[in-house]
């Protein structure tokens, strides 16, 4: 450690600061002799790939004399070679292959399949800016409607003659929280009617 005299201080015996050895040693942090060697062998391992062993490079040299060249290097690089590489990653070769279809086909296949639940995720999103309390899974939402037949229960019509949209018993600009206990399925027309009045149409509620 090296000492230093802090004058900072105002009394008449200075003060020492310790400073540790390390910081008096250049920028950086200096490796062993034993682990230079070691990052040095990792470094070569990862630079230079995997060896094929003697069988292998005799097997890989036979193929490209069969091809009409003069030795492996020759064939590696040239346009006969990644012609072969390319045709090994075409069709069902290629490890992201998937039956045929375009990755854009996929997304727009699964977006009509799954319309309902991306509407209830928008929905959710909605709830989560405006600062609501709380929130519920799909497969809650899902379990509510199939509790009350996929009825509104404002109008009593039937999904699929009508489509079911979430509505908050007490409205979130009131202070309403997101819970699936503060959920009613209403059609779209009376979730429009109903507004921002506090109006709970479940038979629970209506009995009471």
């Amino acid at each position: 450690m090296r000492k230093f005299r802090d004058r900072t201080q105002q009394s008449s015996a200075p003060s020492v600061l310790l400073i540790p050895r390390c910081m008096s040693l250049p920028k950086g942090y200096h490796h062993s002799e034993k682990t230079k060697r070691k990052i040095g062998a990792a470094n070569a391992i990862r630079r230079l790939g995997t060896h094929h062993t003697e069988q292998t490079k005799a097997k890989l040299s036979a193929a490209a004399k069969a091809h009409g060249f003069g030795g492996l290097n020759e064939y590696h690089g040239s346009a006969q070679h990644r012609l072969v590489a390319r045709k090994n990653w075409l069709g069902k070769r290629n490890p992201r292959w998937r039956g045929g279809v375009s990755r854009a086909e996929t997304r727009r296949n699964w977006i009509n399949r799954n319309r309902d639940r991306l509407r209830f995720y928008y929905k959710l999103r909605k709830a989560r800016v405006k600062g609501a309390k709380g929130t519920h899974t799909y497969d809650e939402w899902e379990a509510l409607k199939k509790k009350y037949r996929n009825r509104c229960l404002c109008c009593r019509k039937r999904e699929p003659a009508i489509r079911l949209t979430e509505d908050h018993i007490k409205p979130i600009s009131k202070g309403g929280s997101n819970f699936i206990q503060n959920i009613q399925p209403l059609c779209l027309p009376c979730n429009m009617r109903k507004a921002t009045r506090t109006i709970d149409y479940r038979p629970s509620a209506l009995q009471s």
